[in-house]
């Protein structure tokens, strides 16, 4: 499992993997709620879901959160915009930041990084087939939506987030071969990454359609088979309650 991307499916029999996408997709939309509206309490029993979500997945927690380390940078720069922009009490003399707004920052973060583990564990236990089934199964009922077109366009872009990731790894690391490290100004260096990263993701998006299109793509495709089994009601009930208490409740 180490080599495999943070985004990327994994193949693992657990209950995660098992559990209905039509479930799933509601989940973690239910469980994001949560995770960003609720109160510190609240906050904790969301990330509780999310915590036993990782057992359920079979993958080792402490590898995705080693492989999330490039959004550190994300998380601390949430908390120091909010260490300086809420107003309160300064931590120290002549230093802006407050400790309300470190605590609101340190929130902030927790509630960001919580999310990311949830969507990475959504990611690594649906396959990309699952996606595409389950947003067709639920876009069907309503007329003139083409509900097999969304589903693709959706199950594509879940396709490209690895593939993406996986490719701004290799750039970089080819890039601090070159000596990136020593240049002074970021934007050059970020520079650097970015245009061989946008020329690379826009010819793999031609090189997609032009398989599609050789292929004689049409939107009404064979969809997987989902299956709703009695853990799955469970476990969706199970999600719901508990966002429901983290957001009206535990305060």
């Amino acid at each position: 499992m180490a080599d495999v991307g943070v985004f990327e499916y994994r193949g693992t029999e657990s209950l995660l993997q098992r559990y209905d996408a039509r479930h799933k997709l509601p989940a973690l939309v239910a469980v994001a709620a949560g995770l960003l509206r609720s109160p510190p309490l609240g906050l904790l029993a969301m990330s509780g879901v999310v915590a036993c979500a990782a057992l359920s997945s079979r993958v080792p927690l402490a590898g995705i959160l080693r492989q999330l380390r490039g959004f550190s940078a994300i998380l601390v720069l949430a908390l120091v915009a909010e260490a300086f922009s809420v107003p309160g009490a300064r931590i120290a003399p002549g230093l802006p930041a407050t400790a309300q707004g470190v605590e609101s920052g340190a929130l902030l973060a927790w509630r960001l990084g919580a999310l990311i583990v949830a969507g990475a564990l959504f990611a690594g236990s649906t396959s990309v087939s699952m996606v595409r089934s389950a947003v067709a199964w639920y876009l069907r009922p309503f007329p003139f939506v083409p509900a097999g077109r969304i589903a693709t366009m959706l199950s594509l872009t879940v396709t490209f987030i690895p593939l993406v990731f996986d490719t701004y790894r290799g750039i970089h690391e080819a890039a601090l071969s070159r000596g990136m490290a020593l240049r002074r100004n970021p934007l050059r260096s970020a520079r650097i990454v970015a245009v061989p990263l946008l020329i690379r993701c826009f010819s793999r998006t031609d090189a997609v359609v032009s398989a599609m299109e050789a292929r004689c793509y049409v939107d009404e495709r064979t969809v997987a088979s989902l299956r709703s089994r009695p853990e799955d009601w469970a476990i969706t009930l199970g999600v719901a309650g508990v966002t429901s208490a983290s957001l009206f409740w535990l305060r």
